[in-house]
C-alpha cells in the first residue's frame, strides 16, 4: 500500500511547534470544528490583500497617487466583505474581543492601510522588473519521500534575469517575534527559499520581514541577504537541513503522537477550537468536556 503524502506549510509546521494537539485534532482526527475568526485576524487578512491589490497596480504601471487613492476607505470596504463572507459560511464565526470597538479598529485599520502602502510604494516600487504578489508556490520536499510543501509568498520580487528575493508581510502586536530572528532554523524564510528555488530554479538572494505593528504605530524591515549563495546541491541540501530535521520530526510525532508533544497553556487553549476534545485543556479549562466519540479509534497511547 502506498504510504500517504504528507503536505505541509510553514504554518503547519508552526502549529506544531506552538501545540500539536491542534494540529493533531484538525489535520490527522479532523475533527470538524467552527473556526472562530477574531478582529485582529481580519485586521491581518484585509492588510494583506490591500497590499496584493496595491503591488498589482503598480505592475500594471499605476501611478502612485492614483494607487493611494484607491487605497482610501479600502480597509472599511473589505472588512464589511470579510463579515458578509462569514456570515454565510457555516464553519465559521465572528467573536469580538473584550477591547474591540468596531469604530476605533476601522479608523486604525485605514491608518494602516494607508501608511504602509505609502511605505511600500516608496521601498519596493523602483527598480524592480517583475512582481508577483500572493504567488502559490508548491513542490515536493526532496530530501525526505512523500512530503509536499506549499505556501503563497505576498511578494517575490524579479529584481533581474536570475535574481530573486521574497518578501513577507506581517500584521502584528508583538514585535519581537521579529526583531531578533535566528535565520539558520527560522521556518517562514526556509520554506519560501526552498519553495522559490524549486519553482525558479534558482537561489533567492534574499528574505525580508516587513513588520507591521499597529498597536505601536510602527513599521520595520528584517533582512536576510546572501554574500554567497549555496550552489551545489550538497550546499543547498545543508542550508535546507534544519528545515528537513523539523519535518521528520513531525513525521515521528504522527508516527507515534504522545501527550508529551502537546502544548497546554492558558494563550493555547484559551481560544483553542479543540479544547472541547481535549482532555488536557482540562488543567487550563475545567468547564471542558473530553468528548471520545469524536476521536474513537485514536486515543493517544
Amino acid at each position: 500500500m502506498e504510504e500517504e503524502v504528507l503536505q505541509l506549510s510553514a504554518s503547519k509546521i508552526k502549529l506544531v511547534h506552538q501545540c500539536f494537539g491542534k494540529y493533531y485534532y484538525r489535520y490527522i482526527i479532523k475533527i470538524p470544528f467552527i473556526q472562530t475568526i477574531w478582529p485582529g485576524t481580519i485586521f491581518g487578512t484585509i492588510i494583506h490583500k490591500i497590499l496584493e491589490e496595491v503591488m498589482l497596480n503598480k505592475k500594471d504601471k499605476m501611478s502612485d497617487e492614483d494607487i493611494l487613492e484607491k487605497v482610501n476607505n479600502r480597509f472599511e470596504a473589505e472588512f464589511l466583505h470579510q463579515l458578509d463572507n462569514i456570515k454565510k459560511d457555516k464553519n465559521k464565526v465572528f467573536k469580538k474581543s473584550m477591547d474591540y470597538r468596531e469604530d476605533t479598529f476601522l479608523k486604525k485599520g485605514e491608518k494602516t492601510a494607508l501608511s504602509i502602502s505609502k511605505f511600500v510604494l516608496k521601498y519596493y516600487g523602483h527598480e524592480i522588473y517583475d512582481i508577483n504578489p500572493e504567488l502559490i508556490m508548491e513542490s515536493n520536499w526532496e530530501y525526505t519521500p512523500n512530503v509536499f510543501i506549499k505556501g503563497v509568498a505576498d511578494l517575490p520580487l524579479h529584481t533581474s534575469k536570475i535574481e530573486y528575493k521574497i518578501v513577507d508581510f506581517k500584521t502584528t502586536k508583538d514585535s519581537n517575534n521579529f526583531y531578533f530572528i535566528y535565520w539558520p532554523t527560522d521556518i517562514q524564510s526556509l520554506v519560501y527559499l526552498y519553495l522559490c528555488y524549486k519553482k525558479f530554479g534558482t537561489f533567492a538572494t534574499g528574505f525580508e520581514y516587513l513588520v507591521c505593528n499597529h498597536e505601536e504605530k510602527n513599521m520595520f524591515i528584517n533582512s536576510k541577504y546572501f554574500i554567497e549563495l549555496p550552489k551545489t546541491k550538497e550546499e543547498i541540501k545543508k542550508f535546507f537541513e534544519p528545515l528537513d530535521i523539523e519535518i521528520n520530526n513531525i513525521i515521528d510525532m504522527i508516527k507515534k503522537p504522545k501527550e508529551e508533544y502537546w502544548n497546554p497553556t492558558v494563550d493555547n487553549c484559551g481560544f483553542c477550537e479543540f479544547s472541547r476534545w481535549c482532555k488536557l485543556s482540562k488543567s487550563i479549562r475545567k468547564d471542558n468536556q473530553y468528548e471520545k466519540e469524536y476521536i474513537k479509534g485514536n486515543e493517544i497511547k
